[in-house]
């Protein structure tokens, strides 16, 4: 990695530099970005022109486009329409993927109800608003709804979660016995946030992470974004080092030390800086059309 930034930094001109350009280009295959504080703007819901077209470009050169986010595809379907070349999502940070072209929902490691339940009560005892990932869709108990909130998140993007929550009187027995994707807690309590993650932590049959502060996202154990984007990358007969990937946060960490080609965004944590090969700029400033201009485009 040392070497290949040198040789962008010392030797613009040279017949050596277009090569590795064309190298480059030759050897990505896949990009694939997280949602949150990498390709959307700061309202959680806005992919920039400057993203839209970036992607649009590398597409038209047959590089292909994954979406890899936390959410279900019910919350993040908008968000793919706005890059209409988009041709896959990893949802629920792996637990499912969705393959666009054929609009089908592939489930890939999901939690037995034995392992979710008991979780799900603590969650619930613990002052926490879980809610509940299942079959592309995110459910949550009625009378939570009006508690289903986030003071790090804004107001309309809070608004747009919620419209697409389907709300149940008991979630336990209208999903008795089903295997899900994830357990999702927007906001735990500042009182309780310390307690309730160091007690699930303990559990080796889950894996714990976070896309924000105070938010905890569970899935089985083993399942992470580059879970999901080894699976996808089987099937197309596309290895690591053809795949560049965009994160800023926890939940980002395994794709970013999985892929050859990792960017950290600038507004990212000093420790997802450390894990990516690169870094780029900032989501507000439009890193990840910035790194696929540089690295792809040009």
């Amino acid at each position: 990695i040392y070497r290949q930034r040198q040789i962008f930094k010392q030797q613009p001109t040279s017949n050596k530099f277009r090569y590795f350009k064309e190298e480059i280009f030759m050897s990505i295959k896949l990009i694939a970005t997280d949602l949150d504080g990498t390709l959307l703007q700061g309202d959680h819901l806005t992919v920039s022109k400057q993203n839209i077209d970036a992607i649009t470009h590398a597409s038209e050169k047959g590089v292909l486009f994954a979406i890899a986010t936390g959410r279900t595809w019910g919350v993040m379907s908008n968000i793919a329409g706005q890059v209409p070349v988009t041709n896959y999502a990893v949802l629920s940070n792996g637990a499912s993927a969705y393959d666009i072209n054929s609009r089908k929902l592939i489930p890939l490691r999901e939690m037995p109800f034995k392992l979710w339940h008991p979780i799900y009560i603590y969650l619930k005892q613990n002052n926490c608003i879980p809610e509940i990932y299942y079959n592309g869709k995110s459910y949550l108990e009625q009378n939570l709804l009006s508690s289903y909130k986030s003071p790090y998140i804004k107001e309309d993007f809070t608004n747009e979660l919620k419209s697409h929550l389907t709300a149940v009187d008991n979630l336990e027995n209208y999903l008795v016995n089903k295997p899900i994707e994830k357990i999702n807690v927007l906001f735990t309590p500042e009182e309780n946030c310390g307690q309730v993650y160091d007690t699930l932590k303990i559990s080796e049959d889950i894996h714990i992470t976070s896309s924000l502060p105070g938010n905890i996202e569970i899935t089985l154990k083993g399942v992470n974004k580059a879970y999901a984007l080894k699976r996808l990358c089987l099937d197309l007969d596309i290895s690591n080092e053809e795949v560049m990937v965009f994160g800023d946060a926890d939940n980002d960490i395994e794709m970013l030390k999985w892929a050859k080609w990792s960017f950290a965004m600038e507004n990212a944590d000093e420790n997802i800086r450390k894990t990516a090969h690169f870094i780029t700029d900032s989501n507000t400033k439009d890193g990840v059309a910035k790194g696929i201009e540089k690295y792809i485009l040009k």
